[in-house]
């Protein structure tokens, strides 16, 4: 390793956290025997990241609390990384149109594993599922911070905006992320990946 890379791997060996070198609490431990798998397995504290997401009910677990646990989104429901990203009317709605939009059936998840998976459907090419792959990353981005919007700037919750945000966001990716700059804003949005 030499540049940029020593210099960071040595800041991080500084850093404590209550004493404890910030390395000794990471770890990768492999969950299916091959590989680690970033959202599921305990890398963390023995935590895996989606219970580390401060929904308020993971952090009422920490007794942390907030008043009502209820989803800002919907009002009905608790707020927990699941109800949020799979559950909720709002997050419901945008994946039917993330659905109608990539040209597929209508996009359902029992868990949040299942997010991680959704691209694998039959029928779909190679690009079409690394595209789709990275559609479900920009939108559990942008339901998450539409969240915060509205927890912290109290701006109103829009399926269409977030929605609009996604296709926004996964043009700009997808165009300039490698060999696609030709693609253009009216074949991204009627899916047409070329």
């Amino acid at each position: 390793m030499t540049g940029v890379w020593v210099s960071i791997v040595k800041c991080i060996l500084k850093v404590k956290v209550a004493g404890t070198n910030l390395v000794s609490l990471s770890k990768g431990e492999v969950g299916n025997g091959m590989d680690i798998r970033f959202w599921l397995d305990p890398w963390a504290c023995n935590d895996t990241l989606k219970e580390r997401i401060p929904t308020l009910a993971a952090l009422n677990t920490r007794n942390c609390r907030f008043g009502s646990l209820l989803c800002g989104m919907c009002d009905q429901h608790e707020e927990s990384i699941g109800h949020l990203l799979l559950e909720c009317e709002v997050a419901m709605e945008i994946w039917q149109k993330i659905g109608d939009w990539c040209k597929e059936q209508p996009l359902f998840f029992f868990s949040t594993t299942d997010l991680f998976k959704a691209h694998n459907v039959e029928g779909l090419g190679i690009k079409e599922k690394s595209v789709l792959k990275g559609i479900v990353f920009i939108t559990c981005w942008c339901i998450w911070k539409a969240r915060n919007d509205l927890r912290f700037a109290n701006i109103t919750i829009n399926v269409d905006r977030i929605f609009n945000d996604i296709r926004s966001i996964g043009f700009l990716w997808y165009r300039n992320r490698g060999k696609h700059r030709s693609i253009m804003w009216n074949d991204w949005c009627g899916f047409n990946l070329r």
